[in-house]
């Protein structure tokens, strides 16, 4: 075979594999949608009323404090979380299956459980009520996120790819 069409074959070898690679991003992309009417209804229970639920004064924060116990202080990169432990958590959280983690971190607690179904579940409480909202069912792969104002739905949440932008 002559250098031209051994460098040929080479390089169509070449654009063969870069095209596969960028189909697959595209194909395998991570998108995000507005949550449907069904999967709002469906996520609001996870939501809890503390003063309702509990009985107690105060606000979301100061009642999941009341319920907690101190553990230790991890530091994770540069950020330093003080870890709770809670054996009464778990008698108010939506559809609880296991405790993940309690930590609180610049002043938001957030509340990692797994429910009955296998979804993970994390709640994020400030001194204004619950700031962070997400619920992640591994078996559709998705991911559904409420922070303040935001609510979207991620498809292919952790098999996708994601990049850039918003």
């Amino acid at each position: 075979m002559s250098k031209k069409k051994t460098l040929a074959i080479g390089l169509s070898i070449i654009a063969v594999c870069l095209l596969i690679v960028v189909v697959y991003l595209f194909v395998n992309r991570s998108t995000k949608r507005e949550p449907t009417p069904e999967e709002t209804a469906a996520y609001a229970p996870y939501a809890v009323d503390w003063q309702q639920e509990t009985g107690a004064e105060g606000t979301d924060l100061e009642i999941l404090l009341s319920l907690c116990a101190f553990s230790e202080e991890k530091t994770i990169g540069g950020n330093t979380y003080q870890i709770y432990t809670s054996h009464a958590l778990g008698n108010y959280l939506y559809r609880f299956g296991e405790m993940t983690e309690i930590a609180m971190l610049d002043g938001t607690l957030y509340i990692q459980y797994t429910d009955d179904g296998g979804n993970t579940v994390t709640l994020g409480y400030n001194d204004t009520g619950l700031v962070e909202k997400a619920v992640y069912r591994p078996e559709t792969d998705t991911l559904y996120y409420a922070c303040g104002d935001s609510v979207e739905v991620w498809e292919k949440f952790a098999s996708g790819i994601q990049w850039g932008g918003k």
